[in-house]
Order: C-alpha cells, then structure tokens, then sequence
C-alpha cells in the first residue's frame, strides 16, 4: 500500500519528495478518499489530514516541516507525531528495511524518503 510522491519542489530541495506507505487498507481508505467516517473523524481533521499528506509527498524530509515532532522512546521503531487540528496527528515511522542512522544509533530522519503512516491518534 504505498503511494509514490510526486516530483516538486517542498521544504526545501529538488528532491522527488517523501514515499508514503499506510499500515493497512482502512487507513488508506481514510488517508487517500477522505472517507473519514470510517473512523469517525470530522471534516476539519480530513481537510488537514489531506493538506499534511500533500506536504508530506511534496517534503525531503519530515524534519523539514513545521509540527513535527519524532519520538524516540523504548519503542523499537521511533516515530513522527504529525500534527493535524483539534488535537489530531499522524502516527509514521521510516519505511527503510534498514534506515539511516546518526553517529549515536538513533534515526537520521533527514535522510528518510519512506515512511509509513501507521495510526491516527487524538491526543
């Protein structure tokens, strides 16, 4: 279930942009169609799911974009909080089979073009 980004310019760079994948076909129901009623969402939370998936494709980096917060934790897989509105965000991790790694082990997610949006969350 991936989506390839488009060429074009983003936060910054000539890059072809970031490659989304989803966890499962109903949050790529959701993601992709805006049929928000699968999860109970309202039209607002749609609306800016749609527009932070354009700059997501559009983006080098998550890091690059405003409202992103990465989450290291006891988590395996680190993740990106993305926000949305009314208290929303998008839950991704890299979708490398190995990602980059900075000189201390964790993500270097200024080099990850793929993630994969596992979850919405209301926090």
């Amino acid at each position: 279930m991936r989506v390839q980004a488009g060429k074009g310019g983003g936060w910054g760079g000539d890059n072809a942009g970031m490659e989304i994948a989803f966890a499962d076909r109903v949050l790529r129901t959701v993601c992709e169609n805006g049929d928000v009623a699968l999860l109970g969402i309202d039209a607002e939370v749609s609306d800016a799911l749609r527009d932070r998936l354009a700059d997501l494709r559009a983006a080098d980096s998550v890091l690059g974009m405003p409202g992103i917060e990465v989450m290291t934790g006891e988590d395996p897989e680190p993740t990106a909080q993305i926000a949305l509105v009314a208290g929303y965000s998008l839950i991704a991790k890299a979708n490398h089979r190995q990602p980059a790694r900075a000189q201390d082990g964790t993500v270097d997610w200024t080099r990850v073009r793929r993630i994969q949006i596992t979850r919405i969350s209301r926090m």
